[in-house]
């Protein structure tokens, strides 16, 4: 653009008010508003059903017939009873005391408490068992049976299991029963296929501690009817139910529930056991005490308490309880007692320093501790000081003590 063009049009802007350099404004627009978003509708919630719980597998029983066979054989002058059920095969020596007249088969069996554990110890998940409780029962164990264990010669007809819980001597009640309760209720499958088919039941007046079995709906109380399990056949049968699983694992809750019955109960000098042994290597040998002799833990308690001089436990520390156990252990080797006049006295322990150094092996390879308050029996029993806490809930009238049980010759049985 010229100079002069320039010139004339700035004249003219001027003449109608505006610059000729001035931009030029652009028209002012409103604001628009962003239009309101509606509401989003709120997405239904979809309630996910729980999962249907996995349908428990029905156990899976190895074949037991009705029909069993057997062979003997003579071993080192002695007959052996050799039992099939076509699958697997049992080996039972004769076992003859003729100054006793006992007579009849047994096997000491090979299964133990801590192999069970090794394998298939999540069975015990709900018996609220401790480390402690378990270490103790297999210490113990080691001087009684294997789980398959099976004695049926003596005065108590038929003995069975990791305590050799029996028939009862003479036609009394005996712990077997009580037991073999325990697993119907468990796990009755597996009552059925071991006993249940062939006859055998609890019968109903047996309680937690003792009862009676029944063969056929007739129970089984008079001797000569104890005596119809002694046959080698029935022998075959409680071995191979203790190869099993499931009758191990109530094997080991029975055994376990055998301090309830005396623990909190005896006392000795006025104190309840769980005052005095609060150490895992002192309820290992009063449980071992109480499984041969069930009345004398209490009484050679307070033989070594008086001896030691230490007759008030709630001051004890761990020295004291050493001191008291280091006697005890002395005394049970030779104390005896008289029932009845003019009876012969009972005990003493049998076999009372080797089954004590088993236990202390226990104790020297770290598997057992003997320091005061060491034993904890249930995770869930309320805390006290210096003494340990019975389980949760626990009511000594659902656990009778355990009576003495005096073997006999058979002649008297």
């Amino acid at each position: 653009m010229n100079s002069f063009l320039r010139a004339f049009l700035r004249i003219f802007y001027r003449l109608i008010g505006r610059s000729f350099d001035q931009p030029k404004t652009q028209p002012t627009t409103a604001p628009v508003k962003p239009p309101t978003p509606k509401p989003i509708a709120e997405t239904p919630k979809i309630e996910t059903p729980e999962p249907a719980p996995l349908p428990v597998p029905t156990p899976v029983f190895p074949p037991l017939p009705k029909e069993l066979e057997h062979r003997i054989v003579t071993e080192r002058s002695r007959r052996v009873f050799i039992v099939t059920d076509g699958n697997l095969e049992g080996r039972f020596p004769e076992h003859n005391d003729t100054r006793r007249n006992w007579q009849g088969l047994y096997n000491s069996g090979a299964l133990s408490i801590k192999g069970f554990i090794q394998t298939d110890g999540a069975m015990l998940k709900d018996l609220d068992m401790t480390d402690s409780a378990i270490n103790v029962m297999s210490a113990v164990s080691d001087n009684e049976g294997k789980l398959e264990a099976i004695n049926a010669y003596d005065g108590a007809f038929l003995s069975f299991g990791i305590f050799q819980w029996t028939l009862g001597t003479q036609d009394r009640d005996g712990e077997l029963p009580a037991m073999l309760r325990g697993l119907k209720e468990a796990y009755p499958d597996a009552f059925e296929h071991y006993f249940g088919q062939f006859g055998l039941d609890v019968h109903p007046e047996t309680s937690r501690t003792y009862g009676f079995l029944s063969l056929n709906d007739k129970k089984l109380r008079p001797r000569q009817e104890k005596k119809l399990l002694r046959n080698w056949d029935w022998v075959y049968r409680f071995w191979r139910a203790g190869l099993d699983k499931h009758v191990q694992a109530v094997q080991i809750q029975h055994a376990l529930g055998r301090l309830k019955t005396f623990y909190w109960t005896q006392k000795a000098h006025g104190f309840t056991l769980n005052q005095i042994i609060t150490s895992e290597f002192g309820v290992g040998l009063i449980l071992d005490n109480h499984v041969n002799l069930p009345d004398f833990p209490w009484r050679c308690l307070q033989a070594a308490m008086t001896q030691t001089g230490l007759t008030n436990p709630t001051t004890w520390t761990t020295a004291e309880e050493r001191k008291v156990l280091e006697k005890y252990l002395d005394i049970r080797t030779a104390f005896t007692h008289v029932y009845r006049e003019g009876q012969r006295p009972v005990g003493p322990m049998f076999d009372a320093r080797k089954r004590g150094e088993t236990t202390r092996r226990y104790l020297k390879d770290g598997l057992i501790s003997d320091e005061r308050n060491s034993f904890l029996y249930s995770t869930r029993g309320r805390s006290l000081r210096n003494e340990v806490a019975a389980p949760e809930g626990f009511d000594p009238q659902d656990y009778p003590e355990i009576r003495m049980e005096i073997e006999e010759p058979e002649d008297a049985a």
